[in-house]
């Protein structure tokens, strides 16, 4: 029995492990890094409230979202500028500006962002760049999260890889509208890994 035990108590450590979410913790981060201005993105209802980064990296394949505000964001749609666009259909299209800002070196780091009103109370617009120094975040909040369109520039000498939009997801935080929390495998696992125990123990003794 106390075998049994053993294996369910580290069976559960490694599910709980794998389970985490790899969620970025925004709070304490500042604009500054990379040249990196809170006036970078605009939106037509103002401007983005807060900015973080820049980050290292590759939001997309690091991250499975960011946290700021005890709020956390996950990705909702992605605008590439070689592929298009993926994920959630909210007419979201990012333009460059291919007269003000391509220098013969190639290097486009200005354009337009716009999408679908889809009733966000605040979301997060994320720049990739195409290369170092990576990506920084855009915090739209309040009347600001009322922006449909405007305007991005990225000052890391580089052109856009993409842009995307993460929302607050009801799955991590239960303030985002959402009616149910779908568990995650690791959770469904170690509810499992519980019942098996209860079992075994019930077996040994009635046997």
């Amino acid at each position: 029995m106390k075998t049994l035990i053993r294996l369910t108590a580290v069976a559960a450590f490694l599910f709980a492990g794998t389970a985490s979410a790899d969620i970025l913790d925004l709070d304490g981060t500042t604009c500054e890094r990379g040249a990196v201005s809170v006036n970078d993105v605009t939106g037509n209802e103002g401007g983005a409230t807060a900015c973080f980064g820049a980050f290292d990296g590759n939001d997309a394949n690091e991250y499975d979202g960011y946290e700021t505000g005890g709020i956390v964001y996950t990705e909702y749609a992605k605008q590439d500028i070689d592929t298009g666009l993926s994920g959630a259909s909210i007419g979201l299209e990012v333009l460059i500006d291919d007269t003000a800002a391509c220098r013969g070196d190639g290097v486009c780091n200005v354009g337009t962002w716009s999408f679908d009103d889809f009733g966000a109370e605040s979301f997060l617009i994320v720049l990739k760049a195409s290369s170092a120094p990576g990506f920084a975040i855009w915090l739209f909040s309040g009347d600001d999260a009322a922006s449909t369109f405007g305007t991005w520039f990225v000052a890391w000498n580089n052109s856009l890889s993409h842009l995307a939009v993460y929302t607050c997801d009801s799955q991590y935080n239960d303030d985002c509208g959402g009616t149910t929390t779908v568990p995650e495998p690791g959770t469904l696992a170690l509810l499992g890994l519980g019942l098996i125990g209860m079992g075994a123990a019930r077996r040994r003794k009635f046997a």
